[in-house]
């Protein structure tokens, strides 16, 4: 039954399934063909109403008349919910992928444990989740990263979350670890379980110290899983390396810039980028001479992503309002005909515009910027084979950014990859 498709004899009589079953009590093989009917009827629902779930998002569902896929849902469902073994049976048996069980059967087994939060589901995810073969392991570890948000945060869902990240990165792996874990604290607010945070503890430090400055940005947005007193230690170790990197001329500035406003967001205050200051007060916190600032309204993401008076120069140059923290810049820019048209009701055009803003952002952002333009229509032009240093000579119109708005044609799309790859490779 791994191939079923619709048919008018199929359709006639579904709701006979759950009656079926009913005459098939007390006769375990009658049983396991009626539970196995039912699954392979709920596959085939799902391949034929595109549904990811049973009962949900299937055409007609929930009012209207009953067409065929509904009748189907419905009476496997039925005759499912009717039978007390059925849990067990699609826990044990089913899922673990038992050879008589067609590859369909099981993604619909899998989907109606997890729709009915069939008990012993979470060890049968984890099981599945540690098989990287099995092909429904992509469906499980989504179902373990959403955990949390229906059953509370469980120590042995988070340390398996959190032990995934020694393969993140990896291209055989899928979903990539780093966002099964983003999407399981976004879920939850609360801290991980003790033991997933003394594990994501070593992981985090390993990332904060790597001199690639993406794996410290990664590493920032996991410490939310941590409770406070492991995850500002680690702020402050981490500002004091990236600090000294940066004075070095190797480190990041969007890096410091990240890990300031996480810690102005602890405690309120607005202490600079000099670690020692930060030091001080984590020091006075832990001696009970300075209380750490109220969580309001689970702390906006606006209020902890806002600009202060004494950021550095760079966050409050803009570009048609945007502000970007990082100090590796590459601008994107459309040089199609349309550009050309006047801006509102000013004499100059839209593409002069742009190089007007992004020459003025340069320029407000110093030496310490690294950037790149690429032009777009149906091709696409790079200003420079790497990002270069914003020194008056680069940034000067005349002599570096507009020498490459010669006329041509220029690709979006191609120009979006590129600029991807151009920051891909540069640190």
């Amino acid at each position: 039954m791994d191939n079923l498709s619709p048919s008018p004899q199929r359709a006639a009589a579904p709701r006979s399934l759950a009656a079926e079953f009913v005459r098939a009590r007390g006769d375990a093989g009658a049983a396991a063909l009626v539970r196995q009917t039912a699954l392979d009827w709920l596959a085939l629902a799902a391949q034929q109403g595109g549904v990811e779930t049973p009962g949900a998002g299937v055409p007609g569902r929930g009012g209207g008349s009953e067409g065929p896929i509904e009748a189907l849902v419905g009476a496997a469902e039925g005759a499912l919910g009717a039978d007390r073994g059925a849990s067990e049976w699609v826990i044990s048996e089913v899922l673990p992928g038992d050879a008589r069980h067609p590859l369909s059967r099981r993604h619909a087994a899998l989907r109606w444990a997890i729709e009915r939060d069939a008990p012993g589901l979470s060890v049968a995810l984890l099981v599945l989740g540690r098989r990287e073969r099995d092909p429904l392991r992509p469906a499980a570890l989504t179902a373990l990263a959403r955990w949390a948000g229906a059953h509370g945060a469980d120590e042995q869902v988070d340390v398996f979350l959190v032990s995934l990240l020694a393969r993140d990165g990896a291209v055989d792996v899928y979903p990539q670890p780093f966002g099964l874990l983003q999407q399981r604290l976004a879920i939850d607010p609360a801290p991980l379980a003790p033991r997933a945070i003394e594990v994501l503890r070593g992981r985090v430090e390993l990332m904060l110290r790597a001199r690639d400055w993406r794996q410290a940005a990664r590493a920032l947005q996991l410490l939310s899983g941590m409770n406070v007193d492991v995850r500002v230690p680690l702020l402050l170790d981490a500002l004091a390396l990236w600090a000294k990197r940066t004075e070095s001329g190797i480190g990041s500035r969007r890096v410091v810039s990240d890990i300031v406003r996480l810690l102005e967001h602890e405690s309120g205050r607005q202490l600079g980028s000099n670690p020692g200051n930060w030091i001080t007060w984590w020091v006075a916190v832990r001696q009970g001479r300075i209380e750490l600032k109220e969580r309001v309204a689970a702390d906006s993401p606006k209020a902890a992503h806002t600009p202060h008076g004494d950021a550095d120069p760079r966050s409050r140059a803009s570009f048609f309002g945007l502000r970007p923290t990082s100090d590796r810049v590459t601008f994107v820019l459309d040089h199609s005909g349309s550009m050309s048209t006047a801006l509102g009701t000013r004499s100059i055009s839209r593409y002069d515009e742009a190089i007007s803003q992004m020459v003025r952002y340069l320029q407000a952002s110093g030496t310490d910027t690294r950037f790149n333009v690429i032009l777009f229509d149906s091709d696409t032009l790079r200003s420079s084979a790497e990002l270069v240093v914003a020194s008056p000579e680069n940034v000067e119109p005349r002599q570096g950014v507009a020498a490459v708005a010669t006329p041509r044609r220029w690709h979006m799309p191609r120009a979006c990859g590129e600029a991807r790859a151009l920051c891909r490779c540069q640190r």
